[in-house]
């Protein structure tokens, strides 16, 4: 016998069909309106137990009520079962699934298909942020497909939580699809760019149609564009290079035009560094440019405002570029001014 819930605010009555999902958080159940002026088609009944999730999950609801890349619920209510109390959530039934149902069984999407939902996505996030909130579990198991069009839309705020610019205290999240350094608890602080982090994260996932996060090492092996790339590798790596805002990111998946390399007359007072393979060693390359009044380091820094480039097949985002590109590009962003050049342009300055 099928079971029926029936609100206690809106008096609708839901009839409950097969179970969709079971977990710690509940359990989810395909459901449709039942009683005189029923219809609309098969919605999505959330029924938990965890009262702290279900007050998250209605909060959000209303706050992002009208994004349309983002799960819609229609009501939230508490059920009473003789002495028992659940919680339920009512909302759009995604009808493909979860993001890693579809790329299971249908493998990677293409670049432009990916990077052009993926940046939707991102509009719900920028403006969850924008509140001072942070989602803390975008996994491809929180990313829905809903409709004919096969739609990303962002779910499941049960961990979801508002907090101060610096972030909060890392103590909720999915193991799997979280920084290496949250997981090992280096790091006990989540803020925007954890978030971001998981973004770039499902977006790998569309591109490689594996549902398993990648490391900084494997982004030079996904088959997309270098500047798609380049924001995989820069959301994923070294923490201070990352994306600060949703927006950021969304403005460089468009693919905004590269940098073209500078032409400077004069290396004096210039603070350089090298990346990538050169025909020269390094050593020499040091020697010369010193010898025509700049300074050199091994590392990218804040006083940076030169870079030498060769090429590298080893760069964390491939022919993207390395660290310090990335580097580079995450300060520009701030307003700094930081040229590069190409090798052949260095030689001919250091050897005129």
């Amino acid at each position: 016998m099928k079971r029926s819930i029936t609100s206690v605010e809106s008096r609708t009555r839901y009839r409950l069909h097969e179970l969709l999902g079971k977990g710690g958080f509940g359990s989810v159940w395909r459901c449709e309106r039942e009683g005189p002026g029923a219809g609309g088609g098969s919605l999505c009944l959330k029924l938990t137990g965890d009262q702290a999730s279900w007050h998250r999950e209605a909060y959000m609801a209303e706050l992002l009520r009208d994004h349309p890349r983002v799960v819609k619920v229609y009501e939230t209510f508490p059920v009473m079962e003789g002495r028992r109390v659940s919680y339920a959530v009512v909302m759009e039934l995604a009808d493909h699934g979860t993001l890693s149902d579809v790329v299971e069984r249908e493998g990677p999407w293409d670049e432009a298909r990916a990077v052009s939902e993926i940046s939707k996505v991102l509009g719900a996030i920028e403006k969850l942020h924008a509140s001072g909130a942070l989602h803390r579990d975008i996994t491809p198991f929180n990313v829905f497909v809903c409709g004919d069009k096969k739609t990303l839309k962002l779910g499941d705020f049960g961990i979801t939580t508002h907090g101060p610019r610096k972030g909060v205290a890392a103590n909720a999240f999915a193991p799997w699809f979280v920084d290496t350094a949250i997981r090992d608890e280096s790091r006990v602080r989540w803020d925007a760019r954890e978030d971001l982090w998981q973004v770039a994260q499902v977006l790998g996932v569309l591109l490689t149609g594996k549902v398993a996060p990648m490391r900084l090492a494997d982004v030079r092996s996904v088959r997309c564009s270098s500047a798609v790339r380049a924001v995989i590798a820069r959301a994923t790596g070294e923490r201070s290079n990352r994306f600060d805002s949703a927006q950021a990111m969304i403005t460089a998946l468009k693919g905004t035009a590269p940098q073209k390399p500078s032409k400077p007359k004069s290396l004096a007072g210039r603070t350089i560094v090298f990346t990538g393979k050169l025909a020269i060693e390094r050593k020499e390359a040091a020697r010369l440019a010193k010898a025509h009044g700049a300074i050199v380091g091994k590392h990218f820094t804040a006083k940076t405002d030169l870079i030498v480039v060769g090429q590298s097949k080893l760069w964390a985002a491939g022919d993207a570029g390395g660290k310090k590109l990335l580097a580079a590009a995450a300060k520009r962003e701030g307003g700094r001014k930081i040229d590069h050049v190409t090798e052949e342009w260095f030689l001919r300055l250091v050897r005129a």
